[in-house]
């Protein structure tokens, strides 16, 4: 969605525009008001969606949640390539392709980005002239047949940084390497995984370094599509959660679409399967990597008609006799059963009681990341929906966890003179699953990385400070449980901003790396204010990060970053 979008983009344009800025030695190109603007649109939603002629607000609500991603698609594009000009490139070496990562850990992810180069025949280099495993997609619709796509890995990004890469109008020479995924007889096997597939859906994953099944398939296929009646109570003032019920329920392995492989090349290899129900068409999707300990599931939602009081669900099985769930909130987790307040909301207003306890209340609204574990083995899923359940909601429900994102419910509104939203037409999307030892610990980091893709620029403009190196990072972090929200100017001088959060439980002495030489650094209040001098060096900070906190840090920059024309 537009609002999950900007919750990505509007950090990273805020950071990296700092960044740029902080290299400039000006404010006068920071977007302030700009990125000001489009936080407060990205935050113009409340509760009141639907309503009486809700249609009116939420038009407005949704426009100003459009304007948000697109403020922070454009914000984030101006910042990256203002800094890929800087860097100096060497001759000869082809079109550079700047690899940005926003995230506050060195990384390994797919890369895709569009080339435009008349040659049929591409060669794709690291930055030392090394030859890079690629694969090519067709161009878009409508695009010149020189406007392809390329997806290659892109293998320890720098934290808060860039790499460079190049591609050239020349023939990949050298010995291809031998395709690491095999396929016989509907299994797929690559050194990580043992994938079985089944008409509507996947039988089993083999995770073959734990040596263990990731999947139940005693009742769901791994990442089947099923659709159940779903009422709903608009804002949910009747006391509990609403579920589904089996009314015209449907899922796909009762069709037994079959898969067919759609792609396959030296990074990935694609399968897709398609079901036409009576008011959809359902599209799923599976991405096995090459060298990549990663699988993704693209699922779609074609031609929907808009038929009410429906809803459509993805199952990841999973076999774990006692598995523990675990999902992202802001700056946190939250366990099932362990995190809750205890006992119910209570009394709302007038007569409405919320009466079901909260450890109970499913499915649950999660940001990146919905896990599962039982002490052998975890498995986390990347999620691009909001809600996501993991109890299942069919008759004679099993107890072992179901993770199931929802990805379409047609609702009325609650009000009587409120609006539908049946949502006709095509819906889209994506969730990538990691296996890994037992424990969300182990696996957040990746499934955060699935929703913030690695972000390239192909062939920056060359600028006149050519000063940067092929390979920098801007600031990271000693401590693994010590996240980056956002780095960004004071809003009341022209000092720098740095706040971070602890997201694993656990007291850490951090070092924390910093994108330009200071001479001072103070704690602050999370609103910048109350500042407390800290130790600090020429390029870091050492400092104590209790469990769970939440601490924004003011650095004074060694060289004076000059205000921006006019004043603040």
């Amino acid at each position: 969605s537009s609002k999950r979008e900007a919750a990505m983009l509007l950090p990273a344009a805020e950071t990296f525009s700092t960044i740029e800025a902080l290299l400039d030695g000006t404010y006068e190109r920071y977007p302030a008001k700009e990125l000001a603007h489009a936080w407060a649109a990205s935050i113009f939603d409340d509760h009141g969606w639907g309503g009486n002629q809700g249609q009116i607000t939420d038009q407005l609500f949704r426009s100003k949640l459009d304007s948000a991603r697109d403020a922070g698609r454009e914000l984030l594009g101006q910042a990256l390539g203002r800094i890929g000009s800087r860097i100096r490139f060497p001759r000869n070496a082809g079109t550079p392709i700047v690899v940005f990562n926003a995230l506050s850990w060195q990384r390994t992810d797919p890369v895709v980005c569009s080339v435009s180069l008349d040659s049929p025949d591409l060669r794709v280099t690291d930055a030392d002239g090394w030859p890079m495993p690629y694969q090519v997609s067709p161009a878009e619709p409508g695009q010149p047949a020189a406007a392809r796509k390329i997806m290659f890995i892109a293998r320890n990004v720098p934290s808060v940084g860039y790499k460079t890469y190049y591609v050239l109008s020349r023939k990949q020479t050298g010995k291809k390497e031998a395709p690491s995924i095999q396929i016989s007889n509907q299994v797929i096997e690559n050194k990580f995984y043992r994938i079985t597939l089944l008409p509507g859906g996947i039988k089993s994953i083999v995770d073959k370094e734990l040596k263990l099944e990731l999947l139940n398939d005693q009742k769901f296929l791994g990442a089947e599509l099923f659709t159940m009646r779903s009422v709903g109570n608009g804002a949910g003032e009747f006391g509990q959660t609403q579920q589904p019920t089996m009314e015209e329920f449907d899922r796909l392995s009762l069709h037994k679409p079959t898969w067919r492989q759609c792609e396959s090349g030296p990074v990935f290899t694609a399968f897709v399967l398609e079901q036409r129900l009576p008011t959809c068409t359902l599209r799923q999707k599976l991405v096995v990597y090459q060298d990549l300990k990663r699988i993704d599931m693209e699922a779609s939602i074609l031609g929907w008609n808009g038929a009410p009081y429906r809803e459509f669900r993805m199952a990841l099985p999973l076999k774990m006799d006692k598995g523990i769930v675990s999902y992202e909130v802001p700056m946190g987790v939250v366990t099932v059963g362990k995190d809750e307040m205890p006992g119910a909301a209570g009394l709302a207003y007038g007569s409405v009681n919320y009466s079901q306890p909260c450890n109970e209340a499913h499915p649950r609204e999660v940001q990146n990341f919905i896990s599962a574990s039982d002490g052998r083995l975890g498995v986390t899923m990347s999620s691009s929906v909001a809600v996501c359940d993991f109890m299942d909601p069919t008759a004679d429900p099993v107890t072992y966890p179901v993770l199931q994102p929802i990805l379409l419910a047609s609702r009325k509104s609650c009000h009587g003179l409120g609006n539908w939203y049946l949502q006709e037409g095509d819906h889209h999307y994506r969730f990538s699953i990691f296996s890994h030892a037992s424990g969300w610990e182990n696996g957040y980091r990746e499934a955060i990385q699935a929703n913030n893709p690695l972000i390239p620029v192909v062939g920056p403009a060359p600028g006149t400070g050519l000063s940067l190196p092929m390979e920098k990072s801007f600031f990271s972090t000693s401590g693994n449980n010590v996240l980056l929200s956002t780095i960004k100017k004071c809003d009341d001088d022209d000092q720098v901003i740095a706040r971070c959060y602890e997201m694993e439980g656990r007291d850490s002495d951090v070092q924390l790396q910093l994108p330009v030489s200071i001479t001072r650094a103070e704690l602050t209040n999370i609103i910048e204010e109350e500042g407390k001098v800290i130790p600090s060096g020429y390029l870091n900070i050492a400092v104590k990060f209790g469990h769970h906190a939440i601490e924004t840090f003011k650095l004074f920059p060694a060289t004076p970053v000059r205000a921006e024309a006019g004043g603040r």
